[in-house]
């Protein structure tokens, strides 16, 4: 066994122990009397600064900047992957935009998930509950599959087993600490991987800094390698459009992600949130500038062969090839733990939708013990479906965080502006709107039947989606006076 393989095995112990530590606060706070749901959905309410800003951003950037991102700036250059610099604002946007507003109503009406606040804001509507689940379930196993492929192939590099083998390890320790632990175990085990991460980037900056000498030595290698490199759109290759559906799609879009929005619910205070809002936007400016941009332009300078072909592989290739074995581990454990975070909070956010809007409203009298049970057999499910999805060996993980990412923003995130914000949305307004974005975006996504509609996908159908809502919101019943106090009355 290496000295890669020992850093990344090390690394999965110490998550091992946190899981275990993470059970024991969850077990604890049940036997002092905590209710399930809150406790197991979002901590209590009393996730802190540091857990809050990682599991929003951790949640937002994940694989999809350390291994895909990456990638893709090797392969057309880092100016087509400055749009990075957008997901700067995520936190922002999470916290602020939407995430204050959620708490605030989340407190008034008892709320434990997103789901639980639609509920209450559309009168109950089971229509629109369905569809919110279905919505979730369908483009966060998506996204669970991504990034179960990207840990997995950073496993694979870095201690050479073979990319089945790296699946299975990598999802069973993830779908056993999110099963065990909750919102508390995911949090616990989440800090840890936010330092990783951050240890991570800076290790690889520093390494190829010093490597090429400085940053002007990076961009004049790039030039001779292929000038087009240093283009922001890859000579042209890349039309402006798919560019702008990456952009919108990568930064404030990102707010639609349920399990994002979940983080909006496990804090108590504003100081916390605003900590959270700074820690988080220094997170991901050295996680998506530092890491993925720079980091894909030094990788594509180092070996010139790398293309279009081997994006998910610019990482390990990078790390392996200018770093000490020890070092090159952390990053690639960095690589790792950015999709263990994320896939936890993808979980959590499931088994939530399964659990209090599924499983007991149909069976109220259900006790914790009953609760647990299911919240676990709904986690392994969703962890086997997920790994079957991964088995297929997507050529690129992109392809399916672009699915996940485009698709709540064209489906879930009109549904959540329009419920905050404006107190005339009605609950068929939005099961319509969430119907239109949900099926028009994947019909747009996988088939390519007009040209400028599979470029841009999201694009062309949020805007859609929100003309929708508000039309057929216009024409139906007001929301009782109840509701509109409750969302918007001195807020």
């Amino acid at each position: 066994m290496n000295i890669q393989s020992l850093v990344v095995l090390l690394y999965f112990i110490v998550v091992v122990g946190a899981t275990a530590y993470g059970v024991k606060k969850h077990n604890k706070a049940m036997q002092g009397g905590g209710d399930f749901s809150a406790e197991t959905f979002k901590g209590g309410s009393r996730i802190g600064a540091v857990g809050l800003a990682i599991l929003v951003s951790a949640g937002a950037v994940s694989t999809g900047t350390f291994i895909a991102c990456l990638g893709k700036s090797a392969a057309y250059g880092p100016g087509w992957m400055l749009l990075l610099l957008y997901i700067a604002p995520v936190t922002f946007a999470a916290l602020v935009l939407t995430g204050k507003r959620m708490a605030i109503v989340g407190r008034r009406v008892n709320a434990n998930s997103l789901i639980d606040i639609f509920r209450a804001r559309f009168d109950n509507s089971k229509l629109v509950v369905v569809l919110l689940v279905i919505c979730t379930v369908v483009f966060s196993t998506a996204s669970a599959a991504g990034e179960f492929v990207g840990g997995s192939r950073a496993i694979e590099a870095s201690a050479g087993i073979p990319y089945r083998v790296s699946l299975i390890i990598f999802a069973l320790i993830i779908t056993v600490y999110t099963a065990l632990g909750g919102m508390t175990g995911v949090t616990m085990v989440a800090v840890i991987q936010g330092f990783v991460m951050l240890a991570g980037s800076l290790i690889l900056l520093f390494g190829y800094v010093h490597y090429f000498g400085s940053f002007e030595a990076i961009f004049g290698t790039l030039k001779t390698v292929d000038p087009a490199l240093l283009t922001p759109n890859y000579g042209g290759v890349t039309p402006m459009l798919v560019l702008f559906e990456f952009w919108v799609m990568y930064s404030l879009m990102a707010v639609g992600q349920p399990w994002v929005v979940q983080g909006s619910l496990t804090y108590n205070n504003t100081k916390t949130m605003k900590r959270a809002m700074i820690i988080g936007t220094i997170m991901l400016l050295c996680w998506g500038f530092l890491f993925a941009c720079m980091g894909g332009a030094a990788a594509r300078a180092f070996d010139p062969a790398l293309d279009e072909t081997m994006v998910d592989y610019a990482t390990s290739t990078l790390a392996m090839g200018i770093l000490p074995a020890g070092l090159g581990g952390i990053v690639l454990s960095a690589a790792a733990g950015a999709g263990q975070s994320t896939i936890g909070a993808i979980f959590i956010c499931v088994a939530g939708a399964v659990v209090n809007d599924v499983y007991k409203r149909a069976h109220p009298e259900a006790d914790a013990a009953k609760l647990k049970k299911v919240m676990r057999i709904t986690t392994i499910c969703l962890g086997v479906a997920t790994i079957l999805i991964a088995l297929t060996e997507p050529s690129t993980l992109h392809l399916l965080l672009n699915f996940c990412q485009g698709g709540c923003a064209s489906s879930i995130l009109p549904a959540i502006v329009l419920a905050l914000y404006w107190p005339r949305m009605t609950k068929q307004g939005a099961a319509a709107g969430m119907i239109f974005g949900m099926v028009f975006y994947i019909v747009n996504y996988s088939f390519n039947i007009i040209p400028v509609l599979h470029n841009a996908p999201m694009v062309c159908t949020m805007p859609i989606t929100f003309l929708i809502m508000i039309l057929v919101s216009r024409m139906t019943e007001k929301p009782s006076k109840e509701v509109v106090k409750t969302f918007y009355c001195e807020i």
